[in-house]
C-alpha cells in the first residue's frame, strides 16, 4: 500500500495514529523522504531516505 501526504514546513511534525495508517496489522512501516534542491531543470529530489519502523 503506498499512502501519501501533503508536504511538511521545515521543522513540521505530522502525527498518524497507526490504526487510521495502516490498520493496526503491519508488522513494518517504510517511510520515505527527501528535501527539495534547486537544479538546473527546476526542483528536485536530494537523496531519498528511508525508515523502516517496527511497530510491534
Amino acid at each position: 500500500m503506498t499512502a501519501r501526504c501533503n508536504p511538511l514546513a521545515a521543522g513540521d511534525v505530522r502525527r498518524v495514529p497507526l490504526s487510521t495508517s495502516s490498520g493496526g496489522t503491519e508488522r513494518e512501516l517504510l517511510f520515505h523522504w527527501w528535501h527539495g534542491v534547486a537544479t538546473p531543470n527546476g526542483w528536485g529530489p536530494d537523496s531519498i531516505r528511508i525508515a523502516i519502523v517496527k511497530t510491534r
